[in-house]
């Protein structure tokens, strides 16, 4: 499985219509044994903010997402807040 693949999975777990950001498809992804094993085998030497800003690139490449051009405020993997991208799922 690739990187895009898992977080293609984990947008199918989205409802339709609802507002998201990346850092909960990246919690999704280190929830499940196959995605958190994906996510980490697609990290190679890159920093973790340059990494996460690939996983927002693919997000946004699927048709079924809309980039609503504003910011949350959620919880990234160190636990902390941090400002985000936030989306929509279309519905298709």
């Amino acid at each position: 499985m690739e990187l895009k693949d898992a977080i293609k999975e984990v947008l199918d777990k989205i409802p339709p219509d609802c507002v998201f950001d990346p850092h909960t498809i990246i919690n999704y992804l280190l929830t499940n044994d196959t995605w958190t094993e994906v996510y980490l085998r697609s990290f190679n030497t890159q920093t973790v903010e340059n990494y996460h800003s690939t996983i927002s690139k693919i997000i946004k490449s699927f048709p079924e997402v809309e980039d609503l051009g504003y910011e949350s405020w959620s919880k990234n993997i160190h636990d902390e807040f941090s400002k985000c991208s936030c989306y929509k799922k279309r519905r298709v």
